[in-house]
């Protein structure tokens, strides 16, 4: 009889795991989630059009990984993205390539994306488990080995406080989320039966942890891979929402809700040190900054947003010179003497800029261009050049593409994916302490990971 392979999370990781390890008729394959379907995550990914890697260069690639980039190279030589792309258009979806050379279907259609990975799925006699919980690891207390879980109904199914007995010879002795057994012994069986009543005893050759991390809850990223990674003794480093919208300080910022900017620098100083200096777009909102830029910058700063505010300028004319830009000032102050501040600004402002900026500069705006003075100009031109804000904190998960942190890299085997000091035990994707810019670097570690486990575990 073939090896039982159990796949907990029906992600990106999860779903291409299996489908991988699917065309191995050797392999009995189990997917479980708790979702109603999978892919709900991907489905959301990119506002519905899943930008599902990046068609970089490996070497690129990992300049783009912010969290432990050495960890991904065997991942990431195993499965790139020429052929994530090659892939799924041997699946069907057909890809093309945009700007920054982001990677999406063809159709525009996060949709698409799943349905490549379900029909694989499907083809390769996959076992689909929906609306089902894996709450508990099952290990071999004599070996260490995971040798299975205790599969639930969603939503259903208590689990004992830790230490608790449940049964005269089981305790939970590694904590609520892993039970420990002698596997041939009947009376430990009785005893996960007796603790856990309504659950399944799945017993597996191996289990894959894919649950993602907790960014994104509505779409049933509980961290439960995190609980698994704890009670197992392993060190989860400290979580952050990643790639997510910041909250700022000052109530100009949300007088200009609903304006983007483009082609702006964005520049950031922790201190005396400056951490952040890209060009992109942003865009104002009713509690701070978003977009591109911003989530970017999210992805650096959030160690660092909760210990204090951090010092923020936005170059809004990066193309021009401090000179250059003054130059243009006197002549519009010249063509329009008469005219109120006010009235004149559009001409090298946004209209929703054109009565704040003034205000930061700290000039009436109804002040008529021939009584600007030099002073008066110049503080333009520096607010200009260095619009102030005050960054206070990130959003929240619910807001957040990726969760930051994860079960410490230390832990994992890299050519393999499984843990190093529990057997039987792999771990991919989200969970784990890597994180990546936006642009589908995050998505291509899904992937890779995945695929790095597949390749091992058809070779039990």
């Amino acid at each position: 009889m073939g090896k039982k392979i159990l796949i907990v999370g029906g992600g990106a990781a999860g779903m291409m795991c299996a489908a991988l390890l699917g065309d191995d008729t050797t392999m009995r394959v189990t997917l479980v989630d708790h979702n109603e379907k999978l892919g709900k995550k991907l489905f959301i990914t990119g506002k519905g059009r899943c930008n599902f890697t990046n068609a970089c260069e490996a070497e690129e690639f990992l300049n783009h990984v912010l969290t432990n980039p050495k960890f991904l190279y065997s991942a990431l030589y195993t499965l790139d993205s020429d052929r994530v792309i090659g892939l799924f258009e041997s699946w069907g979806m057909k890809t093309k390539v945009e700007r920054g050379r982001r990677a999406f279907p063809a159709s525009d259609h996060s949709s698409d994306v799943i349905d490549a990975l379900r029909r694989q799925l499907v083809k390769n006699h996959v076992d689909i488990r929906l609306h089902t919980d894996c709450r508990v690891l099952l290990q071999d207390e004599s070996t260490g080995r995971v040798i299975g879980a205790v599969l639930f109904p969603a939503e259903n199914g208590s689990l004992p406080a830790r230490g608790e007995v449940v049964h005269e010879n089981a305790a939970l002795q590694k904590g609520p989320s892993v039970f420990q057994l002698h596997r041939e012994n009947a009376e430990d069986r009785a005893a996960v039966e007796a603790a856990f009543p309504g659950g399944e005893i799945f017993e597996a050759d191996a289990v894959v942890v894919a649950t993602g991390g907790i960014s994104y809850p509505s779409t049933g990223s509980t961290g439960d891979g995190y609980r698994f990674a704890r009670d197992l003794g392993l060190r989860v480093t400290k979580l952050y929402p990643s790639l997510v919208p910041v909250t700022c300080e000052e109530d100009y910022i949300r007088e200009m809700q609903g304006l983007s900017l483009k082609n702006v620098e964005l520049h950031v100083k922790n201190g005396k040190k400056e951490i952040f200096d890209e060009f992109g777009e942003m865009m104002f909102t009713h509690f701070g900054v978003t977009g591109p830029l911003i989530l970017s910058l999210s992805a650096k700063i959030g160690p660092l947003i909760g210990k204090k505010p951090l010092r923020t300028w936005i170059d809004l004319k990066p193309a021009v010179t401090e000179e250059e830009f003054s130059e243009r000032l006197v002549g519009i102050f010249e063509k329009n003497p008469n005219k109120a501040l006010k009235n004149v600004l559009g001409e090298v402002y946004p209209a929703r800029m054109v009565e704040v900026l003034p205000e930061v500069a700290g000039i009436d705006v109804d002040t008529k261009c021939h009584d600007i003075t030099k002073g008066q100009r110049l503080m333009l031109v520096q607010v200009t050049k260095r619009f102030p804000m005050t960054m206070t904190a990130l959003r929240g998960y619910n807001e957040a593409v990726v969760t930051k942190g994860g079960v410490a890299v230390g832990a994992i085997d890299p050519g393999t994916m499984a843990v190093k000091k529990v057997p039987g035990l792999y771990m991919i994707g989200e969970v784990l302490d890597v994180d990546a810019y936006t642009g589908g670097y995050n998505l291509q570690i899904a992937w890779s990971t995945a695929a790095v486990a597949a390749a091992v575990l058809k070779d039990l």
